[in-house]
């Protein structure tokens, strides 16, 4: 099954995908959809996935609690090769919404030039918050850093 589905990027004919990805029906769906690599972003979830043997499963962890803005530019340096190149991915961890939001609103700010106000309401659609907790407050400080390194 995929949860918070949506396209972040298409060009030439390939895709960047954003999901939540678990249960059995996963792996179906993911297949379905043309989708040859995945990015995990979180140890967790794609129990279904995994046993797929169509496709290339790639670990792009990230400490969603203290990210790191470095490594989240890395990721999106990757997947823009990977597109250029005529690949459909998928990035996605087991809900879909923090370590997703994270990459997803790293890719609109540098790939898209969106204002972080933009990647905030994107945000909010996928059911994340931008409000105090550990967590979202290590993904706002690294998605401030990101929006403030773009000259």
């Amino acid at each position: 099954m995929l949860d918070r589905f949506a396209v972040v990027a298409s060009t030439s004919g390939a895709h960047l995908y954003r999901a939540g990805a678990h249960g059995s029906g996963a792996s179906k769906a993911i297949v379905a959809l043309g989708i040859r690599t995945v990015y995990r972003l979180c140890d967790n979830g794609l129990p279904g996935v995994v046993g797929a043997s169509s496709i290339l499963i790639r670990r792009a962890a990230i400490d969603p609690v203290r990210p790191d803005p470095d490594r989240v530019r890395q990721i999106v340096h990757v997947l823009r090769g990977d597109l250029l190149q005529g690949q459909t991915v998928l990035i996605c961890d087991a809900t879909g919404r923090d370590g997703v939001s994270l990459v997803a609103g790293a890719w609109r700010l540098l790939q898209d030039r969106w204002s972080l106000a933009e990647v905030v309401a994107e945000w909010h659609g996928f059911g994340a918050e931008w409000s105090p907790s550990e967590t979202f407050d290590g993904i706002r400080e690294c998605l401030i850093d990101i929006a403030e390194g773009i000259g």
